[in-house]
């Protein structure tokens, strides 16, 4: 193949084209397809399609093939083990690859996605020491919803149970042989849609038993019509809800919880490719050639670059300096670079369908066109409460709870941190109209509750503690009810205080009412607000109360605050009568129907 010029029309002359001309220079990375054969049969894989397509239900690339890869693999960073369609670590000579490549290049460092099945302690001091990341699709968090939607080939008549504790156990022991410095480098992934959303919490509970650090929830983008109604685009709100308790109990089992959220980042708008996209520079992505050719990123929609690196030893070098390596070398401006998924946000149609169903979703009228072409209403409101530290999704869940219009949080475009008393006061009024069970108060405050003013969770998986900042306004509420008629002990649990003096900025405030606190920085480095509720206070409406958290850094106390945890503990109780009385609350329940209120003056203790 000869090297061609890029044509003038897709090259803007007024930049500089550092290859055409000469070689580009060879890639950090390098992902090679080693196998398109699979052991499952996933629900959400392309796989069906691929096999459609080329006709085979796959295989593995020959190792002698690989090895004409030589040069560039010397020159490589990163080593790629594709789990594009087929299962890398099945290999039948993995392990005589590896060693070679270790040969010709020591430093080179491993990234792999795999389904599992082929983990073992073996595997590990194959692996160990190589890894720059392992992502391990386990995609379920029991054996019931691993069959289903995992579908291994040819177990149909294996006990789903045995099987499946199998698999954990030897996942288990592959992260335990690893080094310890390898182990936080696996992920344990999931991909979440209607179905399965409320297995998530098991799942962060099974990464956790397996001795992994990381659980990665992503989402599932839908490949055909008959999935389309699966997808979590249509219930934002309830994936926001799982996804941040989930990341709060990760916290605290030791589980860092990746997830992207909706209602979080703005729309990017014009993006500048050639800065963001390193992959025509740094990445090439080769695969068995089964398809005729091959396509220079994960986004790519058009004609294949022709595959052509196997043939002889200089054959990959033609291939990284083909005239379209070497055209978006200069500018992404293919039709693939446009509808790239770097310039996508989470909250856009384009991150969870295919064009193809985009355009069934706009003929069904399931969505507008102009949603569907990737215009993302809430952009704006999304922006501003950013700029003012405030979590659209965390003020989205307190109306909707409470039943306040989603309209109303427009103000904070309009009006910024000023809408927020008004805001507050419309959820305090829809409060006081419900019924909400009175029940202990114990508010984790990384996790889901009804307030205003608050920003992100912050879940530190090596404290294990998980809480959530002050919002830019310094002023945060929360909506609870106690028992009324009784007298209580609000304890707040603050973090990131440094001294006494920026403790001092902190107060508290109950239904409009000043209180009286103490504050006590802990051994741990927290920072305990204490103050005592009156009998009458909680009497006034009927146990309902607005707390109110206020930090006044306008005398030089600087710094942002998170808060983990409010407590509404009765007075006069000890720690053992506190627990004996929530005991009592939680064996009153259990003779009410799902809830039911407590019965009005119910005492304890």
């Amino acid at each position: 193949m000869t090297d061609l010029q890029p044509s003038e029309s897709s090259v803007a002359s007024e930049l500089p084209c550092p290859v055409v001309g000469e070689q580009a220079p060879l890639p950090k990375v390098i992902y090679v397809e080693l196998a398109d054969y699979c052991n499952l049969n996933c629900m959400f894989c392309g796989r069906g399609a691929y096999v459609n397509a080329t006709g085979d239900k796959g295989g593995f690339i020959d190792v002698e093939v690989l090895q004409r890869l030589e040069e560039p693999l010397r020159a490589a960073e990163y080593l790629g083990l594709s789990g594009r369609i087929g299962e890398p670590l099945l290999h039948p000579k993995l392990e005589y690859f590896l060693r070679w490549v270790y040969q010709i290049n020591p430093n080179i460092r491993l990234r792999i996605t795999t389904n599992g099945t082929a983990l073992s302690r073996k595997m590990a001091a194959l692996l160990g020491g190589h890894l720059d990341f392992l992502a391990i699709s386990l995609n379920a968090s029991n054996a019931e919803a691993y069959f289903r939607e995992m579908r291994p080939a040819g177990q149909r008549s294996a006990e789903p149970l045995a099987w499946w504790s199998n698999l954990i156990r030897r996942v288990k022991e592959f992260i335990e042989a690893l080094p310890v410095s390898d182990r936080n480098r696996v992920r344990i992934i999931a991909p979440v849609q209607r179905d399965n959303i409320d297995d998530v919490f098991d799942f962060v509970r099974l990464v956790s038993t397996i001795g992994c650090s990381h659980a990665v929830i992503t989402p599932m983008q839908v490949h055909d019509d008959s999935k389309i109604d699966l997808s979590i685009y249509w219930i934002k709100d309830k994936y926001n809800d799982v996804m941040d308790e989930a990341a709060a109990l990760g916290a605290k089992l030791g589980v860092r919880v990746e997830a992207a959220r909706f209602y979080t980042n703005p729309q990017l708008g014009n993006v500048d490719l050639e800065v963001l996209c390193r992959e025509p520079l740094e990445a090439a992505y080769l695969n068995m050639e089964k398809l005729g050719g091959v396509a220079p990123c994960c986004q790519w929609i058009e004609e294949l670059i022709p595959a052509d690196v196997y043939s002889d030893n200089n054959a990959f070098e033609r291939f990284w300096n083909n005239d379209i390596y070497r055209q978006l070398r200069v500018k992404r401006d293919f039709k693939s670079c446009k509808a790239c998924g770097i310039a996508r946000g989470f909250d856009e149609v384009s991150f969870h369908f295919t064009p193809f169903l985009k355009k069934n979703l706009i003929a069904s009228q399931r969505c507008a066109e102009a949603e569907a072409l990737s215009e993302y209403p809430d952009s704006e409101l999304v922006r501003v409460c950013r700029s003012l530290s405030l979590d659209l999704r965390s003020l989205r869940r307190t109306v909707l709870k409470l039943g306040v219009p989603t309209e109303r949080l427009d103000a904070i475009r309009r009006d910024g941190l000023a809408a927020l008393p008004e805001i507050d006061h419309a959820c305090w009024e829809a409060f006081l109209a419900t019924d909400p069970p009175v029940d202990e108060v114990d508010l984790a405050l990384g996790g889901c509750f009804a307030g205003v003013g608050w920003f992100e969770p912050d879940n530190n998986p090596e404290t294990r503690v998980s809480a959530r900042w002050m919002g830019g306004g310094r002023v945060a509420s929360a909506f609870v009810r106690v028992v009324s008629g009784r007298a209580y002990q609000i304890r707040v649990t603050a973090h990131h205080l440094r001294s006494l003096q920026m403790a001092s900025g902190l107060n508290l405030a109950v239904c409009g009412q000043s209180l009286e606190v103490q504050r006590n920085i802990q051994d741990d480095g927290t920072t305990r607000l204490t103050a005592k509720l009156s009998e009458e206070v909680t009497r006034r409406y009927g146990g309902r109360l607005r707390l109110l958290v206020i930090y006044n850094d306008n005398h030089g106390y600087e710094g942002w605050v998170s808060f983990s945890r409010i407590e509404a503990i009765p007075t006069g109780s000890s720690t053992q009568s506190s627990r004996r009385y929530s005991r009592l609350v939680t064996r009153l329940r259990k003779h009410l129907p799902v809830g039911a209120p407590l019965p009005p003056g119910a005492s304890f203790g």
